[in-house]
C-alpha cells in the first residue's frame, strides 16, 4: 500500500522513500498486509507476498501486523497458547515472543513460508537480533523475487542498517557490490564483517547441484574479491557452514580493487588421490599419517565444482611427510589452504573455538619450493573456487590458541593478504 504514497516520477522522492522505508515500517503502530492470493488461512502460506523482495522488511520491521485475505477479512491470531484463548485480529510480536518456544501453528506457518525462524520474526530488529550474522540475513533474501533487478540489493538496506543512493539502471551486481561496501564500513552490522564471506560453503553434505547457480552468476564477475559473490542469491549455506564461528576483526576489513584484505593462517596439505563427488569412495578419505605437529585434518575438496561432474581431492592437512627432506610428494601434489575465521592477538593466533574452519585454496605467485612461505608472496585463486569447511584435529592436549612462536613448528604461516 505504501507504493501509492510515493511519487515515482521524482527520483529524489523515490530515493528518499526507499532509504526510509524500513524506518517507516518499524515506527508504525500497525502494518496492514493485503494477501491478494489468500482466500483462507489454510492456503495463506502459498501467497507470493511471502517470497517477494520488498516484503521481507515489511514482515520484519513492524511490531504489529494485520494480515487481510483477498476479500479483506482479517486473519486471526490466538492471544496465547492456552486452550480456549481469545483471538486477535493482528500479529503482536511482543506477545508472540513470550510464547516463541511453543508458537501457534499459524505463526509457524508464516515463518516457514517466509524462510524465517519464529525467534527471528518475533525479535527483529531488537538488540538481541543485531547479532544475527550477515550471511543469515543474505540467506533470507536468497530466493526472493523482485521486479527490478537492483531491488535485490536496495531492499536489504534497512535489514543491515545502512543507507546508500539508489540508481536504477546500474544493474543488480553493481547495486549489490555497493551494498557490500556499506556493510563492510558499518560498525553496527554484526559481530564480524567477515561473516559476509560465509556463502555457498562446501562441506561433506553439500548439495552440489545448487552450485550451478554460482556458475551462471559468476560470468563477468564484478566483485574484486573471490570471497564475495555478486548476488545475495548465492547465500545458500550447507549445514556445516551454519556452525562457522567468527571473531570480531582484530584489524579493519577493507575491500579494494585488489580484493578483500584479510589475515589468514596458511596450511599446506598433501593431495593423495581423487574421486567423483557422490560416489561410494568419497567418504573413504581417512588416511593414517604423521602430522607435522599437534594439528591435522583430512578432507575432500574441489576447486572446480560443477553440478553434474565434480572431482574431489583427498587432502591431508599438515601431513608431516610434506616437511621432510625426502618428501614423497611433488610440488604438484602440494596444496595450500588459507583458514579465514581466525583471530590474531599480540602473542597468539586463535583458531575457531567452536565449529569448523572456513578456508579457501590459494596458489602462491610466484610458486615456491618446499613448505616455507616467504614474506611478499602474493596469492591467486581459481575463478570458480569458493570457501569450504573442515574440522581440525587437536593432538597432545593442544587448544585453539596457538602461540605465534609455535606456528612454524606446526607448519603454519600467518599472513595478511588480498583475496
Amino acid at each position: 500500500m505504501d507504493t501509492v504514497c510515493i511519487n515515482k516520477e521524482s527520483s529524489a522522492e523515490l530515493d528518499e522513500s526507499i532509504r526510509s522505508m524500513f524506518k517507516w515500517y518499524n515506527g508504525a503502530k500497525m502494518c496492514i498486509v493485503y494477501l491478494a492470493q489468500t482466500e483462507s488461512v489454510h492456503n495463506m502460506h502459498k501467497d507470493k507476498w511471502f517470497t517477494r523482495g520488498w516484503t521481507l522488511q515489511e514482515l520484519l520491521a513492524p511490531s504489529r501486523i494485520m494480515f487481510c485475505a483477498s476479500n479483506w477479512s482479517t486473519i486471526r491470531f490466538p492471544s496465547s497458547n492456552r486452550k480456549g484463548a481469545l483471538f486477535n485480529n493482528y500479529l503482536d510480536k511482543t506477545r508472540a515472543r513470550r510464547t516463541s518456544t511453543s508458537p501457534s501453528p499459524l505463526l509457524s506457518m508464516i515463518c516457514k513460508a517466509a524462510g524465517l525462524t519464529v525467534y527471528e520474526l518475533c525479535n527483529f530488529p531488537n538488540f538481541a537480533t543485531r547479532r544475527i550474522s550477515i550471511w543469515r540475513k543474505m540467506e533470507w533474501a536468497a530466493n526472493r523475487e523482485v521486479t527490478r533487478e537492483e531491488d535485490t540489493a536496495y531492499s536489504l538496506m534497512g535489514l543491515f542498517n545502512v543507507s546508500m543512493p539508489t540508481g536504477y539502471g546500474e544493474g543488480a551486481k553493481q547495486a549489490f557490490h555497493r551494498l557490500v561496501r556499506e556493510i563492510l564500513n558499518s560498525k553496527t552490522t554484526s559481530v564480524s564483517q567477515l561473516e559476509i564471506i560465509n556463502w555457498g560453503s562446501q562441506g561433506p553434505s553439500s548439495d552440489y547441484s545448487a552450485f550451478g547457480k554460482f556458475l551462471r552468476l559468476s560470468d563477468d564477475r564484478l566483485s574484486s574479491s573471490v570471497l564475495i559473490p555478486d548476488s545475495p542469491r548465492l547465500y545458500v549455506t550447507s549445514p556445516e557452514s551454519r556452525n562457522v564461528h567468527f571473531y570480531p576483526p582484530s584489524v579493519p576489513i577493507t575491500l579494494s580493487h585488489l580484493g578483500l584484505c584479510v589475515p589468514v593462517l596458511l596450511m599446506p596439505a598433501a593431495h593423495l588421490t581423487s574421486t567423483l563427488a557422490g560416489t561410494a569412495d568419497e567418504g573413504n578419505s581417512g588416511y593414517e599419517f604423521p602430522p607435522r605437529g599437534d594439528y591435522s585434518a583430512t578432507f575432500t575438496h574441489s576447486e572446480h565444482p560443477h553440478p553434474s561432474f565434480q572431482l574431489r581431492e583427498f587432502c591431508n592437512l599438515l601431513d608431516g611427510r610434506l616437511f621432510s627432506r625426502n618428501s614423497p610428494f611433488s610440488p604438484r601434489a602440494t596444496r595450500i589452504f588459507a583458514v579465514l575465521n581466525i583471530a590474531e592477538k599480540s602473542a597468539e593466533v586463535l583458531l575457531p573455538e567452536t565449529g569448523p574452519c572456513l578456508a579457501i585454496q590459494v596458489h602462491p605467485n610466484p610458486g615456491i619450493e618446499g613448505w616455507t612461505i616467504p614474506e611478499g608472496v602474493e596469492f591467486t585463486t581459481k575463478p570458480t573456487v569458493r570457501p569450504f569447511t573442515f574440522y581440525i584435529n587437536y593432538h597432545n592436549k593442544t587448544s585453539f590458541r596457538i602461540p605465534k612462536d609455535k606456528l612454524t613448528h606446526y607448519g603454519m604461516t600467518l599472513r595478511m593478504t588480498y583475496l
